[in-house]
């Protein structure tokens, strides 16, 4: 089964409620993003780019779908816009090309 998700833009006036997160896990807020966001879509979310990458307005962040009906539900509980699926696919995709590049080239080089 492959998998359907969508990229949604999250604008900057939106506030985390961080009281959401148990009081044992809120260590790690990276992943409390996660937490909080997938509570607010009912659908496992993924923190994918803050508003930097320029890939949207707001932050950018990767919801996952069982069925693809349930992308319709998510976007009127919530009324996030959709980023180009594409174009962030094709952007990740070059980022960690990237990546990948200068691991391979940090590692090759002569070491004093």
């Amino acid at each position: 089964m492959t998998e359907h998700y969508i990229y949604i833009d999250v604008p900057h006036e939106f506030e985390l409620d961080w009281t959401l997160i148990p009081r044992d896990s809120r260590g790690d807020i990276g992943h409390g993003c996660d937490y909080i966001m997938t509570i607010v879509t009912g659908y496992p979310t993924l923190f994918i780019r803050n508003s930097g990458a320029k890939l949207s307005e707001g932050d950018l962040y990767k919801v996952s779908f069982e069925k693809p009906e349930d992308e319709t539900l998510c976007l009127l509980k919530t009324g996030f816009k959709t980023v180009n699926k594409q174009v962030v696919d094709d952007y990740l995709i070059k980022e960690e090309l990237k990546r990948i590049k200068h691991y391979e080239t940090y590692n090759r080089s002569p070491r004093c």
